[in-house]
């Protein structure tokens, strides 16, 4: 009997050891907040003079778009170059994907929507939660945008003015960086990832994160490009 009672120590001590050495993604580890991000500063155009500015390309519009219920059932490999997305839906970017007929909006005050285990957000939620069926619901991202030849010889810089909550990157196939934090911009230097003519660009947004806890007013919850791209 005290075989067994040490032999189901040791087997619980190597369970919680291996869970604790699981590492956390990015979007559930408080220590990350970007990836490849540039530096906060002041805006250097005017919103006014953007239309007017041949050097900034606005890339609102209509883009492909995934909706998945939760991380594991998304499309992992969607920003190959070669993956096939044109039977997918259309969405309008900037806008929140649930006012486009994705999800539910959720509408709460301090109560989270999800199980709170922080900084994890994607634990079993209560049978009665949106979430115990949509854990950490996922959207898939493609575009396309041209870069003029004469682009080449100058940094070009990629600009998100707000995606709620966590989402990554990608350029012709190439992971370009992370980034959180719903209501602030993101950029990145995308000059070593563009080519002269056609480029694809994939981001992976996902609805919660870390940070969804410092969220807790009394507000919408909301997801997606919600934001310019330019």
């Amino acid at each position: 009997m005290r075989r067994c009672v040490i032999a189901a120590f040791l087997f619980s001590s190597l369970a919680l050891s291996a869970q604790e050495l699981t590492p956390l993604p990015d979007w559930e580890n408080p220590a990350v907040l970007g990836i490849n991000k540039e530096k906060a500063h002041a805006t250097f155009v005017l919103p006014s003079e953007k239309a007017d500015d041949p050097r900034v390309v606005s890339l609102n519009g209509l883009w492909r778009f995934k909706w998945s219920p939760d991380p594991e059932s998304r499309p992992v490999d969607f920003f190959k170059e070669d993956y096939p997305v044109a039977e997918w839906d259309l969405i309008q970017v900037p806008g929140n994907w649930q006012m486009q007929g994705f999800g539910l909006p959720i509408y709460t005050n301090m109560k989270y929507p999800f199980k709170a285990d922080p900084p994890k957000v994607s634990s079993e939620s209560p049978q009665n939660f949106y979430s115990y069926d949509h854990r950490n619901p996922v959207g898939s991202y493609c575009t396309t945008f041209e870069v003029q030849e004469e682009w080449l010889g100058q940094r070009v810089f990629l600009n998100f003015g707000g995606v709620k909550s966590a989402f990554y990157l990608w350029i012709n196939g190439e992971k370009v960086g992370y980034s959180q934090g719903s209501m602030t911009p993101a950029e990145f230097d995308v000059t070593a990832f563009v080519r002269s003519g056609e480029n694809k660009l994939a981001v992976e947004v996902y609805r919660w994160s870390d940070g969804s806890y410092l969220e807790d007013q009394d507000m919408w919850r909301l997801s997606g490009i919600f934001r310019d791209v330019d």
